[in-house]
């Protein structure tokens, strides 16, 4: 049921993901961008609104352009410097996709429930000319409204915690932190 919310999400609000791994060879991946997964595994992935503009790869070096990924559905070849890889890297192609971690099992106790969660940087870097489109910004707006009208907020990092930082669950995982179960404070 979290699947069907999330993707139906992205594909409602012009979202598309942009996390399909479709090949990998020693340290050199093929990425594919999708509009809809059929399921979702744990792991890293970055959505793309297309309003936002055009995906861009980081070419390595300030006096090289970066390369704008003609047709994200095609796919495109791209090598890290890491192994296993989830996600592409935009690298300073700001303020760039968003990003999601999807993790339901914890690490941190036996049994933990895991943390996940959305990260974009928004206008962070609009001092430096990277600011973020409206179209990106209203996005997540709307994605924060629908994140806090269906889950509850909880204290972050732990219940014992006041102050300023919340962290949200949804109904099924607030459930079993008030039967007690833990949950991961770090990602």
């Amino acid at each position: 049921m979290r699947t069907r919310r999330i993707t139906r999400v992205a594909e409602r609000r012009g979202q598309h993901c942009v996390d399909h791994q479709a090949s990998q060879s020693e340290r050199e991946y093929r990425w594919q961008a999708v509009d809809v997964l059929d399921t979702l595994q744990p792991g890293h992935y970055a959505l793309w609104n297309k309003e936002a503009g055009s995906l861009t790869l980081p070419s390595g070096s300030r006096s090289i352009p970066d390369t704008i990924v003609e047709n994200p559905y095609a796919g495109w070849n791209q090598c890290l410097e890491h192994e296993r890889a989830e996600a592409p890297w935009f690298g300073a192609s700001l303020p760039g996709p968003y990003s999601f971690r999807f993790k339901p099992e914890g690490r941190e106790a036996p049994g933990a429930i895991g943390r996940s969660g959305f990260v974009w940087p928004g206008d962070q870097y609009a001092i430096i000319g990277k600011g973020a489109s409206p179209a990106a910004k209203r996005w997540w707006d709307r994605l924060g409204r629908h994140v806090r009208t269906r889950s509850t907020s909880i204290a972050w990092p732990s219940p014992a915690a006041a102050g300023r930082l919340r962290g949200y669950a949804f109904p099924g995982a607030y459930a079993e932190i008030l039967r007690g179960r833990a949950y991961d404070v770090n990602p």
